[in-house]
């Protein structure tokens, strides 16, 4: 019985965290605008996986677009 209790527990806290990863990325905050990011020397690109505009390359490498 305790084993069950421990995997069900687990289970729920795997869950949980689960759904906590995309809200968090969601809630991250964009730090610069396209036109930032080209003066910069970047190209702004779409990032499929993450579902969001980035800056790719120059000053502001990897940063979410507004």
């Amino acid at each position: 019985m305790r084993t069950r209790l421990f995997g069900l527990a687990t289970a729920a806290l795997v869950a949980a965290l689960g759904i906590m990863g995309p809200v968090a990325q969601a809630a991250t905050v964009p730090r610069v605008s396209g036109d930032q990011c080209t003066a910069g020397g970047g190209t702004v690109e779409y990032d499929s996986v993450v579902g969001q505009w980035t800056c790719v390359g120059g000053k502001y490498a990897d940063e979410p677009i507004n």
